[in-house]
């Protein structure tokens, strides 16, 4: 459902690790980890483009997903607690 809206931008996986992450921590919790885990490729995205790597190519989200859910339950983002 998410690659479908995403017109294909967010992959079934990623989208399928969304929904999951979803069910098991809220909405508004996995706002808050996407939210990192955007801003996370977004560096990474700006240094693949500096390394001169191509404009074209496509980075995967599920790896920054995870670093996002693990720094927001590390530093009490909201992700491990109930509310």
């Amino acid at each position: 459902m998410v690659s479908v809206l995403s017109e294909g931008v967010i992959g079934m996986g990623d989208g399928l690790i969304i929904c999951l992450l979803g069910f098991y921590i809220g909405a508004r919790k996995v706002l808050i980890v996407l939210t990192v885990a955007f801003f996370l490729s977004g560096l990474a995205a700006m240094v693949y483009i500096a390394l001169k790597k191509g404009k074209t190519a496509r980075l995967p989200l599920i790896p920054y997903i995870y670093v996002g859910y693990v720094l927001s339950v590390s530093n009490g983002f909201g992700c491990g607690e109930e509310i």
